[in-house]
């Protein structure tokens, strides 16, 4: 009689872990193995996304230079203000990434920057980025050779056109006042967070430090664990997810573990910070 069942047993056992499994996308976070792999393989372009001095000091062989900061400034972090789609294009032509290149990204913040680029070319409908984990702290542990330019790259003059996200800070107030009452809804931030704030269970402070293996190299977890650490902190992927953080860059980064690497389905930045959402949620 076990022989006639065994099949069925085996079958109901990997229909249960099959439903255990986490879906992710470990595509989006790449190795500085993979980066070694491919450097001036047609198809990849490597982007640096520091400031430019520092990329003049030493980076990635066959690197190019560009950094969110040039096109969105200091003054923005607040307003989310993107260029529009036609200046990105000039941008990327300028670079000379072409249509279905992958572009591999990093930086020295553990992916703050990087993931600035990401953010900007996602809004636009750009999918094929790649934030390389650990950035050039990993390169220059792991693999020391680093280009020295001799000259900087030429870039065209563009007039730059902003483009504001597609919420407006007033439309998105209303919306969370009118979805405050629904508890499948959570605030994400990275800010410090005050006794009282932290009452509401709407909102989830993350500490961006739990999300590296080094704080030294500022390497990324591995996906299960960055996936364990948002499960303790009390969000799951039937949650719609709001980010909230004053600084964007480290919006971003949430953002794209969150959207990008472990796939949650309903991922947003919202163009305030945690305090005005819990003036709404208080009001």
């Amino acid at each position: 009689m076990f022989r006639t069942f065994w099949p069925y047993i085996i079958f109901v056992f990997l229909l249960g872990a099959c439903k255990d499994q986490v879906q992710v996308d470990e595509s989006k976070l790449v190795s500085t193995d993979f980066v070694q792999e491919h450097i001036g393989h047609s198809g990849y372009k490597i982007i640096d996304a520091r400031n430019f001095d520092d990329y003049q000091k030493g980076h990635i062989p066959g690197a190019l230079h560009w950094s969110a900061d040039e096109w969105i400034g200091d003054d923005c972090i607040l307003s989310y203000d993107i260029p529009d789609k036609e200046s990105l294009d000039l941008m990327l032509k300028d670079l000379g990434v072409q249509e279905g290149d992958k572009l591999l990204v990093y930086d020295d913040l553990g992916g703050c920057k990087a993931t600035k680029i990401w953010w900007m070319l996602k809004n636009h409908g750009y999918e094929n980025v790649s934030i390389i984990n650990g950035g050039i702290n990993k390169w220059k542990d792991e693999k020391a050779n680093l280009d020295l330019p001799s000259n900087a790259l030429e870039k065209s003059e563009i007039e730059i056109r902003r483009e504001a996200e597609l919420m407006t800070y007033a439309a998105d107030l209303l919306y969370i006042k009118e979805q405050r009452s629904n508890q499948n809804l959570k605030f994400v931030t990275c800010q410090k967070m005050t006794l009282d704030s932290l009452t509401d269970e709407s909102m989830v402070h993350l500490d961006l430090n739990e999300l590296f293996s080094d704080s030294v190299s500022k390497e990324l977890k591995d996906v299960l664990s960055l996936d364990e650490y948002y499960t303790s902190m009390g969000l799951d992927r039937e949650n719609e997810i709001i980010i909230c953080c004053s600084e964007y860059n480290q919006g971003a980064l949430i953002q794209f573990i969150l959207q990008e690497v472990l796939k949650y389905p309903k991922v947003r930045q919202f163009s305030g910070d945690s305090r005005d959402v819990l003036n709404v949620i208080k009001s």
